[in-house]
């Protein structure tokens, strides 16, 4: 199992015509319902606990900022920004999910961005500001450099600040023999992990029962894209090691 991407286009165009997908399935509704426990059109891994267990480590208050680094069509930013009462700005390679998540929101303009920006290669518009928090659920694989993102996201990280990542790899290596990090040591970033091993064998189990019983839902609504895509999901994934990866900048 690969710890990175390597195309970033080819990751563009797929999460474009995902999160079109989505926009209009009541079958895909259903399955993230079941699935993650709310529906935001999740893609990946973090349910509501792992999801609650992520802010409760991070430490932050009510009017503090934070970046969530792909952060797709928005809605976990948005429901992150509106559950927590943050300031969150949220950054996607992926500019037509972007353009949901600006339509969606352009009523919360004063505590909900997002800036279509490619931070490795240092194109598009990525925030100039530092952030309270960063958080990464399951995007850094779609990286080529870990180590250049992560120091480039501690540039973007206040003094005492602290950034979270959702992170999956072989289940032959333990949390310190991971790209992640060996990047991190590279970079004296202070760090701790929580294990979600577990936790991930029973979502892909889960998910696996949910889309087995939704299946003709998703047939009968033409939504046969979406429904193939997160069954394929599922294949070896129940096997890998999950971690919540938490740096506290120096």
């Amino acid at each position: 199992m690969h710890e990175t991407g390597a195309n970033h286009s080819l990751h563009a165009w797929f999460y474009n015509e995902y999160y079109q997908a989505v926009t209009t399935s009541q079958a895909h509704a259903r399955f993230c319902e079941q699935v993650y426990g709310i529906n935001l059109a999740q893609h990946g891994m973090a349910d509501m606990p792992q999801l609650r267990a992520l802010m409760h480590e991070l430490h932050l208050q009510p009017g503090m900022s934070l970046l969530d680094f792909g952060c797709g069509d928005g809605q976990i930013s948005e429901y992150i920004a509106d559950q927590y009462n943050l300031v969150v700005s949220g950054v996607d390679i992926a500019e037509q999910a972007l353009k949901f998540a600006h339509s969606r929101t352009k009523e919360k303009r004063s505590h909900l961005r997002f800036y279509h920006a490619d931070i490795e290669r240092e194109t598009g518009n990525f925030p100039g500001q530092t952030f309270d928090g960063i958080i990464a659920i399951d995007s850094l694989r779609f990286t080529n450099n870990q180590q250049i993102v992560i120091e480039k996201l501690l540039n973007h990280l206040r003094p005492d600040g602290r950034m979270g990542i959702f992170y999956h790899c072989s289940d032959r290596l333990a949390a310190e023999e991971t790209t992640l990090a060996l990047a991190l040591h590279k970079l004296n970033a202070g760090d701790y992990t929580l294990d979600f091993t577990q936790q991930n064998a029973e979502h892909w189990e889960k998910k696996k029962k949910v889309l087995k019983e939704l299946e003709p839902e998703f047939h009968l609504e033409g939504s046969d894209f979406l429904f193939r895509n997160r069954l394929a999901e599922c294949t070896g994934m129940e096997r890998a090691r999950r971690y919540l990866f938490i740096i506290q900048q120096k």
